[in-house]
């Protein structure tokens, strides 16, 4: 089939039309994207997002680890300074960038300590790239209907702003919404494997690979916790 250029032609012509048509869903797109480098995640925790977002809502035990997770790296970022990304699953939680197995331990039960004393806060850890990802994302689309119908583009473009910009100022509250301490008091952990591991979502369409240190919990109690080097 011969390439007609009437047809370039045409599209050409609709292309302003098809523009606005999609422009703001693809502001919205963008502003995932814009979002996901603010909290200094990538491609592949981009994806993962939905997923997490429904464990959180779902699974009490997830929010949980996710709430110790938080807290483990609050601890880990007094004795050393450094900033790792906590990911929760039923099973437990994943500290990537981390490869002290002693280390993280040690936090995870300093950790459980001070929530035992009452130190709630702890579970709040600001830098924490998924939260500020869903709040950014939450104060957007809550922003974007009003804005949008007031000022057109430039509403728009005030929403996504109002979503970068805020979003590490409320993220804090949202994890003091949606995580407890009690919960992440009673978890037993099991096993700290240092472990490099390869993530894939969208049936392998986009994939990658991590390193960091994997704690194992459970809500039953265990005799002892195992520190495993992979």
């Amino acid at each position: 089939m011969r390439f007609n250029p009437l047809w370039l032609i045409l599209f050409l012509f609709l292309l302003p039309s098809i523009g606005m048509l999609f422009l703001p869903l693809l502001l919205l797109a963008f502003v995932f994207v814009l979002l996901t480098g603010f909290a200094g995640g990538g491609a592949l925790w981009l994806a993962r997002v939905p997923k997490q977002a429904w464990t959180r809502l779902t699974s009490a035990q997830a929010r949980a680890n996710f709430a110790l997770a938080n807290a483990s790296c609050r601890v880990l970022a007094e004795r050393t300074g450094y900033v790792f990304r906590p990911f929760a699953t039923e099973s437990g939680f994943f500290l990537s960038g981390a490869d002290d197995e002693n280390g993280v331990f040690e936090a995870v039960m300093q950790a459980q300590a001070r929530l035992k004393n009452g130190e709630n806060d702890l579970t709040v850890f600001p830098p924490c790239s998924f939260f500020r990802m869903t709040t950014g994302a939450l104060i957007t689309a809550a922003a974007f209907v009003p804005l949008t119908a007031a000022a057109g583009i430039l509403g728009l473009a005030a929403a996504v702003a109002a979503g970068v910009f805020l979003s590490p100022y409320l993220s804090p509250l949202m994890q003091k919404l949606v995580l407890g301490a009690a919960g992440a008091v009673s978890l037993q952990v099991q096993s700290v494997t240092r472990r490099r591991r390869t993530v894939s979502v969208l049936g392998g369409r986009i994939a990658g690979a991590e390193s960091g240190v994997e704690v194992a919990t459970s809500a039953q109690d265990v005799l002892e916790a195992e520190i495993v080097d992979d």
